[in-house]
């Protein structure tokens, strides 16, 4: 009786092996951009988390007053998201960029292909390894502290180093640029539209604690929280 069973059953697997499910499982492996690992209230695009899951690209993560998020990457890289906070999270070509919403985020990074955007200003790591940490405090005004190596902020047409060590807010505001009119012999009129620059300012005795502070001396250097 066996033998007439097993050769339909292997005829029934190879059928199901072949089927296109298996394409959709590797499409979605390859959206696969870490592991989760959650403490409630934690939501992933408006969905309960739970202990533990997998972050997709284009995901939206959200933790609430006493939740947090923790992603782990390859190469032993970590996003860490604090209460209260919200993100994006987008694979772009090579890169995987954090789009912070709201809230605060630490990052453990082995790389430069590992970027965070806030109040339009994209920071990354400009060393091998770092610690750093990026919080949005309100609306045009964002803090970034580095623990370990050095970070880089850049805006539309402006960049600051944050070496280990260092934290700054740094505001940013949209200015719409002045019409240029051309010389009248180009035969071209005034230009349609405008522009919009971001400018990016220090904020004096910005250097202060966003957690545990490095050093009490002086200049109240500082290292963001790492969990």
């Amino acid at each position: 009786m066996s033998r007439h069973f097993g050769r339909p059953l292997a005829i029934l697997l190879c059928a199901l092996l072949a089927s296109p499910a298996v394409s959709l499982s590797a499409a979605e492996r390859a959206a696969v951009l870490g592991r989760i690992v959650a403490a409630p209230p934690a939501q992933v695009n408006g969905v309960a988390l739970p202990a533990d899951a997998t972050l997709l690209d284009g995901d939206r993560l959200a933790t609430g007053a006493r939740g947090w998020a923790r992603v782990l990457l390859a190469r032993g890289e970590q996003i860490h998201l604090a209460a209260l906070s919200d993100a994006r999270a987008l694979r772009q070509g090579e890169n995987l960029t954090v789009e912070l919403n709201q809230g605060r985020v630490t990052l453990r990074t082995h790389g430069s292909d590992l970027r965070v955007r806030s109040n339009g200003l994209e920071i990354m790591p400009t060393t091998d390894n770092a610690v750093w940490e990026v919080a949005r405090l309100r609306e045009g005004l964002t803090q970034v502290a580095s623990l370990q190596g050095s970070v880089a902020v850049r805006s539309a047409n402006q960049s600051v180093a944050v070496l280990p060590g260092q934290s700054f807010q740094l505001q940013t505001r949209l200015l719409e640029s002045a019409q240029e009119p051309t010389g009248t012999d180009s035969g071209a009129g005034m230009r349609a539209g405008t522009k919009l620059a971001i400018v990016l300012a220090i904020l004096a005795g910005s250097a202060i604690g966003i957690a545990i502070p490095l050093s009490r001396g002086d200049n109240q250097v500082v290292s963001p929280s790492v969990p």
